[in-house]
C-alpha cells in the first residue's frame, strides 16, 4: 500500500472540494465566536464580583473607621451600634463568590442560571444561589448563551462527518473496490488512512479553537492540555463509528444517511432521553421547602420564648451551654435574637439538605447516563475542566452553608460573652467568610473510560468487518 500516495490524493481531493473547505471555515467561524461570547460572559462575571468585593470592602473600612474614630456608627442612624454583633455583621457585607476559572469561556455549564455570588448573613440559605430561572429571571432562559463546548461535543463530529462521509461510499457506486483491493492490498488499512487524515483535519481545526479560548483566558495550564486530548479522544470515537458504517460496503447515499441518524442519536436523542429520564426521577421542586423554610417557619419561630430555643442553640453552639449570658437570668433581647438565628439556620439547614439531596441525586443519574451516552461523558469533562458543572455549584452550595454557618456561631460566641465587638473581633467576624474559589477540576476519569472503551470496541468492529471482507 502507497501510503504516500493516499496522503497525496486526500490532500489533492481537499484543495479541490470547496464543500469540505467551507465547513472547516464555518467551524472555526462558529468556534471563534463561542471563544468571543464565552469570555465576554466570563468578564461580565468577573465584573459583578468586583463589584460585589468592592461594595464589602467599602462597608467594611467605613466601620473601621468607627472603631478607631471610637463611634458606634454615623451620626444621622444614632440607632446603628457597630459595638453590637447584629450591627457589625451588617458592616462586614461578606459575600462568598464563585470565581471564573483559568478556562471558565470553554464551557458556561450551568453558570447562566445560576448566581456566583452570595451575601453570608445570619439569614442566607445556601440555596441562595439557586435562582431558579423559571421563578425569579425568565429572561436567563432566553439568553442563549453559546459555549465553546457546544462546539466541541455537537459540531466537531459534525465536521468529522462531512469530511469522511464519501469514502469507500464514492468507490463502490463507480464499481472501484476490487481495484482497491488490488492496489492497496488491505481495504482496512486503506479505509483507516484515509478516514484518519480527515480526523487529523478536524483534530487541527478542534486544536485551534483550544489554542483561542487558552490565548482568550490567559490558560496554559494542564488542563487545557487535557481538555484538548480528550477532544481528540472523542473525535476518534467519531473515527470509529465511521468505519464502522464503511464496514457495511455500502454506497455514498445510505454512508451519508446513516452517519447522519448516528449523529443526531449520539448527539441527540440519547442526551434527550437521559434528561427526561432524570427529570421523572427527580421533577423540580420549585424550592418551595426553602422558601417555607425562610419565609412562614422562620415567622413562627418568632412566636417563641428565646429561652424555648435553647435545644436549637445548644444544637448549632454546644458552648452556650457555659456561657455568661444563658447562665444570667437576666434578658436582653438584643442577644435573644441570635437564639431565633440558630433556629432559623437549623430550619434552612434541614430544607437545603432536602433540596441537596434532590440535585445530588439529579447529577449522580447524568453521571451515570455518561455509559451509553458518550455525548455527556464529553460535556462531564470540558464542564469539570471550566469549573461549571452541577457537581461544582453544589460544592460551592455547601461552602455557603459552610460559612453560614461559622458565621452565626461566631455571632453566638460574641453574643453570648456580653461583650462588645471592637476592631478585632470585626475583623475575626469577616475571617469566618474564607478565599474565593472556582471550583475546576480536572476531566473525571469516567469520561476517559467512557469514550477509550467505545472508540476501543466500536473501531474495532469496523476493522474486524473490513478486514474479514
Amino acid at each position: 500500500m502507497n501510503i504516500k500516495g493516499i496522503l497525496t490524493m486526500e490532500w489533492v481531493q481537499l484543495r479541490r472540494s470547496p464543500m469540505r473547505w467551507s465547513a472547516i471555515i464555518v467551524y472555526l467561524a462558529l468556534g471563534a465566536y463561542a471563544v468571543f461570547s464565552g469570555q465576554q460572559y466570563v468578564q461580565k462575571w468577573a465584573v459583578a464580583i468586583d463589584k460585589v468585593e468592592l461594595e464589602e470592602k467599602e462597608m467594611a473600612e467605613q466601620a473601621l473607621a468607627w472603631y478607631a474614630e471610637g463611634v458606634k456608627g454615623p451620626e444621622d442612624r444614632a440607632w446603628v451600634d457597630i459595638q453590637q454583633p447584629l450591627w457589625a455583621s451588617w458592616y462586614t457585607g461578606s459575600y462568598f463568590c464563585k470565581t471564573p476559572a483559568p478556562l471558565a469561556v470553554v464551557s458556561l455549564g450551568v453558570s447562566d442560571t445560576r448566581s456566583n455570588y452570595a451575601r453570608i448573613s445570619r439569614f442566607s440559605s445556601p440555596f441562595d444561589t439557586r435562582n431558579k430561572p423559571e421563578l425569579i429571571n425568565p429572561e436567563q432562559l432566553m439568553a442563549g448563551h453559546f459555549d465553546l463546548a457546544f462546539v466541541l461535543v455537537f459540531l466537531s463530529p459534525l465536521l468529522l462527518l462531512l469530511l469522511s462521509f464519501d469514502i469507500l461510499g464514492y468507490e463502490r457506486d463507480e464499481g472501484m473496490l476490487p481495484l482497491i483491493r488490488l492496489q492497496a492490498g488491505s481495504l482496512a488499512a486503506w479505509a483507516g488512512l484515509r478516514v484518519g487524515f480527515q480526523w487529523s483535519l478536524a483534530f487541527a481545526a478542534t486544536a485551534v479553537l483550544w489554542l483561542m479560548a487558552a490565548w482568550a483566558a490567559g490558560s496554559w495550564g494542564l488542563s487545557l492540555w487535557l481538555g484538548l486530548l480528550l477532544s481528540g479522544l472523542y473525535l476518534l470515537f467519531w473515527g470509529g463509528l465511521i468505519l464502522l458504517v464503511l464496514s457495511m460496503r455500502q454506497g455514498l447515499s445510505f454512508n451519508a444517511l446513516t452517519l447522519a441518524i448516528l449523529w443526531m442519536v449520539v448527539s441527540i436523542l440519547l442526551p434527550a432521553a437521559a434528561n427526561l429520564w432524570r427529570q421523572a426521577q427527580y421533577p423540580h421542586d420549585y424550592s418551595t421547602e426553602i422558601t417555607d423554610a425562610q419565609r412562614a417557619d422562620r415567622y413562627a419561630l418568632y412566636d417563641k420564648e428565646a429561652e424555648e430555643l435553647e435545644p436549637q442553640l445548644f444544637e448549632v453552639f454546644p458552648e452556650a451551654r457555659h456561657s455568661a449570658y444563658v447562665q444570667d437570668t437576666v434578658r436582653d433581647p438584643l442577644i435573644d435574637r441570635h437564639y431565633y438565628d440558630a433556629a432559623g439556620l437549623l430550619l434552612n439547614e434541614a430544607a437545603a439538605a432536602e433540596a441537596v439531596a434532590t440535585e445530588a441525586g439529579r447529577e449522580r443519574l447524568a453521571r451515570q447516563s455518561a455509559w451509553y451516552n458518550p455525548a455527556y461523558a464529553m460535556q462531564m469533562g470540558l464542564d469539570a475542566v471550566a469549573g461549571n458543572s452541577s457537581a461544582a455549584y453544589l460544592a460551592f452550595n455547601a461552602d455557603i452553608s459552610a460559612a453560614v454557618k461559622a458565621k452565626v456561631v461566631q455571632l453566638l460566641a460574641f453574643a453570648l460573652a456580653k461583650e462588645p465587638v471592637d476592631a478585632e473581633k470585626f475583623q475575626v467576624l469577616r475571617q469566618t467568610v474564607g478565599p474565593n474559589p472556582n471550583y475546576a477540576g480536572q476531566v473525571p476519569g469516567r469520561s476517559w473510560l467512557v469514550l477509550v472503551l467505545y472508540t476501543v470496541l466500536i473501531g474495532g468492529i469496523g476493522v474486524w468487518r473490513l478486514r474479514k471482507g
